[in-house]
């Protein structure tokens, strides 16, 4: 009894960092009129253009989905479609725009996990490191 009762209050508090991440990240997100679902568009963008087909794979999108919200970036100027002989393939990649805003957002996430982690001691960044191995190990394990 004692082990679930435990096991329970890990879950209860991986709940509430998982909401609170979310909290952090949907407020930078917002200040810059993006979605999680458009964030994550620009960073599979960063290094090389992409077709639409290649897209979904990654992000696990549908590919009427992933149309609607790279026209979305494509109407901020944060994506641009580069033509292709074959019509029907779409490709898209990061406008110098999209590069920056994507640079700023990461560097603002890095600034505030940095601010997060300012008071820990490296062993207890170091521990944390070797937990949450272990949990996605273990979470790897039972799918």
């Amino acid at each position: 009894m004692g082990k679930y009762s435990q096991s329970n209050e890990i879950k209860i508090q991986l709940e509430h960092f998982y909401n609170e991440f979310n909290q952090f990240e949907n407020k930078l997100l917002k200040e810059h009129a993006l979605t999680k679902a458009t964030f994550t568009l620009l960073n599979n963008l960063i290094d090389i253009p992409k077709t639409i087909k290649k897209l979904s794979f990654e992000t696990n999108l549908d590919k009427s989905t992933l149309s609607r919200q790279l026209d979305i970036l494509v109407k901020k100027n944060l994506v641009i479609e580069i033509k292709n002989e074959d019509r029907r393939l779409r490709n898209v990649q990061l406008s110098e725009e999209g590069q920056n805003l994507q640079n700023r957002i990461n560097q603002n996430l890095t600034q505030q996990w940095e601010l997060i982690f300012q008071s820990w001691s490296d062993e207890e960044k170091q521990l944390l490191m070797v937990l949450l191995g272990r949990m996605n190990r273990s979470f790897q394990l039972i799918h």
